[in-house]
This record gives structure tokens, C-alpha cells and sequence, in this order.
């Protein structure tokens, strides 16, 4: 389950748009490893879709020169079940967190 809230502004020189996923196992969020491969693919067909991502503190930022709907694809993530690839719709100069909420592989 995925739910989505607005944390954030990015700088307007660019007008980019962001989204900021983040991992949970019921209370407890579950930082990002370096070698996680998260990514964006658009599905509006947006040109000039090149994604930056910064990493700090287990966040990962995506961050998107032009808005729209984009596909989250989501890693396996070890002791996890698989998590489905979710649309996401990004504004110009919004960084929207995105909360996945994992289930433990029994």
C-alpha cells in the first residue's frame, strides 16, 4: 500500500518536480541501502525525463525535469514481498513522499 503526501518545494529555477519514497514495516521506517535501484519511468511520454536522485540519511529523493505520471518501480527488498510498480503524478516544483508499506515474506 502506498500513500502519498506533499513534503516539500523544489527550487523553481528549474522548475523540477520530485517524488520521495520511503519504506516502512509498520511504524518503523526502513532506510534506503546505496545499491537500491528505485527509479521513475514516465508513462506520459515527457521528454527530457532525466532523473537525479540524492540519498541522505536512508531517504532517496527523485527528482524529474518535467511533471506528469511516472511508473514507481520499487526494488525486491530483502525479507519483503515483491511491491507492485505504482503510477505517481508529479508537480512542477513539489517533492510528493510516497510511503510504501511493506509486507514481511513469512
Amino acid at each position: 500500500m502506498i500513500t502519498v503526501r506533499v513534503v516539500g518545494r523544489v527550487g523553481t529555477r528549474r522548475r523540477q518536480c520530485g517524488s520521495k519514497p520511503i519504506l516502512r514495516d509498520g511504524t518503523t521506517v526502513i532506510p534506503w541501502e546505496l545499491d537500491e535501484k528505485i527509479k521513475l519511468v514516465a508513462a506520459e511520454g515527457q521528454k527530457n525525463s532525466r532523473e537525479t536522485r540524492s540519498i541522505g540519511g536512508g531517504v532517496v529523493t527523485l527528482s524529474r525535469l518535467q511533471p506528469g505520471l511516472y511508473t514507481l518501480k520499487l526494488p525486491q527488498i530483502p525479507g519483503y514481498l515483491p511491491v507492485p510498480d505504482e503510477m505517481v503524478r508529479l508537480e512542477t516544483g513539489v517533492v510528493i513522499e510516497h510511503v510504501v508499506q511493506l509486507v514481511r515474506e513469512h
